[in-house]
Formats: C-alpha cells, sequence, structure tokens
C-alpha cells in the first residue's frame, strides 16, 4: 500500500500525519510538489517504509532522526530541496537502503564513522 501524491503541485508543509501512516505504508512518494518547512520527525517505530521521496520540494533543516525507525527503508530521495545539516550518519544503520538520493542540497562534513561506512556499501 502506498501514498503517492507527486506532480499535483501541492503547496504547503508536509502534514505530521505522514510519519504515523508509515506504520501502514510501503511507499510515500511527495516527490515534484512544493512542499516547503521541515519533513515531520515522528516516523513510527515498526515503521513500514519501503520506499520515501519528497525530492524537488522546497524543504529546510535536516532529514528526520526518526527515519531510522524505518529498517525497511531501501529508497530514500531527498534530493533538490534547501535540506542543511551535516551528513546524516545515523543513515548506515539502514541496512536495506540501496538506493539514496541527497543531491543539490547543502549536507556537508564527513562520513567519518567506519560503521556508517561498512553499511553504506549496500547502496
Amino acid at each position: 500500500m502506498g501514498l503517492e501524491l507527486s506532480k499535483n503541485n501541492l503547496d504547503g508543509t508536509i502534514p505530521e500525519c505522514i510519519g504515523n501512516l508509515s506504520s501502514s505504508l510501503l511507499e510515500i512518494d511527495l516527490g515534484n510538489n512544493n512542499f516547503h518547512g521541515q519533513i515531520p520527525e515522528n516516523f513510527a517505530k515498526g515503521c513500514m517504509l519501503k520506499s520515501f521521496r519528497i525530492n524537488n520540494n522546497k524543504l529546510e533543516g535536516s532529514l528526520p532522526r526518526s527515519l531510522a525507525n524505518c529498517k525497511d527503508l531501501n529508497l530514500l530521495n531527498a534530493g533538490n530541496n534547501n535540506l542543511n545539516d551535516t551528513f546524516p550518519n545515523w543513515l548506515g544503520n539502514l541496512d536495506w537502503l540501496h538506493v539514496l538520493i541527497l543531491r543539490s542540497n547543502g549536507f556537508y562534513g564527513q562520513v567519518d564513522s567506519f560503521d556508517v561506512i561498512v553499511s553504506l556499501t549496500h547502496l
């Protein structure tokens, strides 16, 4: 089951309930809209998401740490936003992550944890 709302010219902030829906949805695609503000921080423990696309919006801040609850996540596309934070090293804890797109944001710093480098070899 998925939520496909891409390419709809939607505007505003992403509703907080998206994090709550992550316990029952496998895919969320909010890409190619006009969302702004921050990504909700409330991705549930036991999150079922396998694919999360928020690319090509105007989102700011950082990737929410609660995405680490999405242990089965295999695709994360947050490219082409205004995210600005250090590289999210916690992504290395997502063992099934095979596609990671963070381009055209303001991530900075080093991937300096050996555990992260080893885990990210699945990409």
